[in-house]
């Protein structure tokens, strides 16, 4: 088994250690891997200012990325979302 690369390993940690992170990753994962900012609004019952900041970090982390911006964009899960994805899966 190879090791785990640093910013696999932070995604790890960063999506274990903060709820929201983990709530939204949780939701764009159940959806197959991409979905709608207003989506996640209504999927998380989040009020989506503190909603556009958990997305803001984990695309800060490069899990996820967008089409646009806040609720507008449309999120998806990146080659490092997908390898969290499958270790969490493994875990």
């Amino acid at each position: 088994m190879e090791p785990l690369s640093s910013d696999l390993l932070a995604a790890m940690r960063s999506v274990s250690e903060d709820a929201q992170s983990r709530s939204i990753f949780n939701a764009i994962v159940q959806e197959g891997g991409k979905t709608s900012g207003w989506a996640l609004a209504k999927q998380l019952g989040q009020d989506p200012e503190i909603l556009k900041v958990g997305i803001e970090k984990l695309r800060s982390l490069r899990i996820v990325d967008s089409t646009g911006s806040g609720l507008e964009g449309y999120y998806y899960l990146t080659q490092l979302g997908f390898q969290l994805r499958s270790s969490m899966i493994r875990a």
